[in-house]
């Protein structure tokens, strides 16, 4: 029988190590891989029948992993939330002073809108003003989402420019 020694027990110690790190760094790339999601024929045609799960571990305590469930928007509530955002803004309009705080009410309204639509499945309704009432950062957690998975398209410009003011000279 072949008798083991210090060293041949550090380096079957040593390649466990190496093996249960190899495996962690599997584990780390397989979770990289799920975020991403490749947009499939299969996964366009099922649109609003989609479920995205959406952790929100704020909301839970060290024992539970709490989420949510969303669908994506279709294009025509996406509008419905543009609008909401956009109210009655004309050219004409933007050339007035916008108050700061109303942009900032009109992009709350309408992700609160976004959010309760897409959370508005099986039978359970929920509103802007229920959106509006979670704790501070989980709308825009949910609504960041939402984003990803509903395709909204990354603005270019912002949306209410700002006034510049000319310099006296």
């Amino acid at each position: 029988m072949a008798e083991v020694t210090a060293e041949d027990r550090e380096q079957e110690v040593k390649e466990r190590e190496e093996y249960k790190e190899e495996l962690k760094h599997q584990d780390e790339r397989r979770e990289e891989a799920v975020k991403r999601v490749r947009v499939t024929r299969e996964r366009v045609l099922k649109g609003t029948g989609l479920r995205e799960q959406v952790d929100i571990p704020e909301l839970g305590d060290d024992e539970e992993k709490t989420f949510f469930v969303m669908r994506p928007l279709t294009d025509g509530e996406f509008v419905r939330v543009q609008k909401t955002i956009l109210g009655d803004v004309s050219a004409r309009s933007l050339d007035q002073d916008l108050k700061a705080t109303d942009i900032v009410d009109r992009e709350q309204k309408g992700k609160y809108l976004a959010v309760s639509i897409a959370l508005s499945i099986d039978n359970e309704e929920w509103t802007p003003e229920e959106i509006g009432e979670l704790p501070a950062g989980v709308p825009d957690k949910l609504y960041s989402r939402l984003a990803e998975i509903s395709g909204f398209p990354r603005p270019t410009k912002p949306l209410f420019p700002q006034k510049v003011e000319e310099q006296p000279g």
